[in-house]
């Protein structure tokens, strides 16, 4: 959870310089934590957005190799599918590597050879 570490920084370092005003003042207290419980929320949807993203490029890959078994780039105009096979793959890899809030690190892309 990088991101809320560095998000957390600033707030503390605020709460630092500006903790005994906000220990007077509750509401400005009240008011900071929620924001900080709105902002967690936000963190926590966008990385369940981005882990269903790496999710459908993992799918994604498993389909084009599939085509690739099937045929997709033999025959007329081979050269075509296999960038466009190529431009598939480097947008998976754009969409699963580093992923915020992964588990673990997105899987290897073995190479594979081309139109065999």
């Amino acid at each position: 959870m990088r991101i809320q570490q560095i998000m957390l920084v600033p707030l503390a370092a605020f709460g630092l310089a500006t903790g005994h005003a906000l220990q007077d003042d509750g509401g400005a207290d009240a008011a900071l934590q929620a924001r900080f419980g709105a902002l967690e929320a936000r963190l926590a949807q966008t990385e369940a957005y981005l882990q269903a993203q790496a999710k459908a490029a993992e799918a994604l890959s498993a389909k084009l190799k599939e085509a690739e078994e099937a045929g997709f780039t033999s025959g007329i105009n081979f050269r075509s599918r296999e960038i466009l096979v190529g431009a598939w793959r480097a947008q998976i890899k754009a969409t699963t590597s580093g992923v915020p809030g992964a588990k673990t690190a997105a899987p290897a892309e073995k190479k594979q050879p081309v139109g065999d």
